[in-house]
């Protein structure tokens, strides 16, 4: 899992990732959410990822990848925040 981890910012970056500044919105964020039914806590890596509840735009995509880990309370829960979907 830390690999993979290490791995995405050159995924990120290949694919034209931009951001100004620390905190700046990303054109690119990959993260580690899950590792099979791995689970760790390291300085680099918490499996599964700490506040993969707490966001509209993941629940919404891992809804679609795998809805076995998105309930509707979930859903109900972030349901104040606002995600904008980007056409290509």
């Amino acid at each position: 899992a830390i690999e993979l981890l290490q791995a995405l910012p050159n995924i990120e970056n290949a694919a034209g990732r931009t951001r100004d500044h620390h905190h700046a919105a990303r054109t690119l964020d990959l993260d580690v959410l899950f590792y099979g039914e791995a689970q760790m806590q390291s300085t680099f890596l918490t499996l599964p990822h700490p506040r993969w509840q707490e966001r509209a735009f993941v629940l919404l995509l891992l809804q679609v990848v795998c809805p076995d880990k998105v309930t509707l309370q979930m859903l109900q829960a972030v349901a104040d925040q606002a995600v904008a979907w980007l056409s290509s």
